[in-house]
């Protein structure tokens, strides 16, 4: 069962590659904006950053979490 979950994730993960992509073209005007979140992993949460882009042009909006805000690695 696990197995479907895997290969899911990593088609949404390049899924959401492309997507970020089309959405930020040179010419694209983009709107942004983040939140954060606690996400439960077992007993203990972690603090999440949840992303909305959105591209009116191209009709492309895509939500996300990240585990850090912009420029911030984890």
């Amino acid at each position: 069962m696990r197995n479907w979950q895997k290969k899911g994730k990593e088609y949404l993960d390049r899924m959401v590659v492309e997507l970020k992509r089309i959405a930020l073209e040179k010419v694209a005007v983009v709107n942004c904006g983040e939140t954060w979140c606690k996400v439960r992993k077992y007993d203990r949460y972690k603090k999440c950053y949840m992303w909305v882009l959105v591209n009116k042009v191209e009709c492309v909006v895509i939500f996300f979490y990240e585990y850090g805000p912009v420029g911030v690695t984890c």
